[in-house]
């Protein structure tokens, strides 16, 4: 049997970044569709694309934890500036980091 919408490409992807960093956790991404309604208890979603990425989690937004990718600061750098930061703290800040990798593996709209 045959199932609709699986994209073999993200799967294989996943799986060669499992075996080749064993030492990583995976962290599931949902796309915030995949779970938009509440009147059922489990949604059908497909893989979607995995990468390594190095990230910590920080306190943004209203006292909520929020994930910070090393690669995408800028967001972070902003809050901190609206926070009241100069750039100097600000990248002081950012130097102190200890940044933590992780296989990211997207969770999609799909499936069947």
């Amino acid at each position: 049997m045959e199932i609709p919408n699986i994209k073999e490409d993200n799967v294989r992807n996943y799986f060669i970044l499992a075996s080749l960093h064993p030492e990583l956790p995976t962290i599931p991404m949902v796309e915030t569709e995949v779970v938009a309604g509440d009147d059922v208890s489990r949604w059908s979603a497909v893989m979607g694309k995995a990468e390594v990425r190095e990230y910590t989690i920080q306190e943004m937004y209203t006292d909520s934890m929020c994930y910070v990718f090393k690669d995408k600061l800028q967001d972070f750098k902003d809050f901190l500036a609206n926070d009241g930061m100069n750039p100097i703290e600000i990248e002081d800040t950012v130097e102190r980091i200890e940044w933590v990798k992780a296989i990211f593996l997207n969770i999609d709209v799909g499936g069947v």
